[in-house]
């Protein structure tokens, strides 16, 4: 069996597959909206991109204050970002 390299960064070759909560599914909507990053979305909120991040992806979430921190960047309800819930 041929032993499998890693390409330069530490990727394997496959392809990066992205799998995110729902609260993460609209979060990303917003910033593709905006042309923004997770790095954008830290530097207009002061939240944390590893926080973002584990957000995005189901890990942890957000509490009330961070949530309405980025609902009000991306300009959208805290119930919407944050339960998918109309105002």
């Amino acid at each position: 069996m041929a032993k499998q390299t890693k390409k330069a960064g530490g990727r394997t070759g496959r392809p990066r597959t992205r799998t995110y909560s729902p609260f993460g599914q609209r979060l990303a909507t917003k910033l593709a909206e905006r042309g923004w990053t997770r790095r954008t979305l830290e530097e207009k909120t002061g939240v944390d991109e590893t926080s973002i991040w584990r957000w995005m992806a189901g890990k942890n979430r957000p509490d009330p204050d961070g949530g309405a921190a980025i609902a009000k960047a991306i300009a959208c309800s805290p119930s919407w970002l944050l339960w998918g819930r109309a105002a």
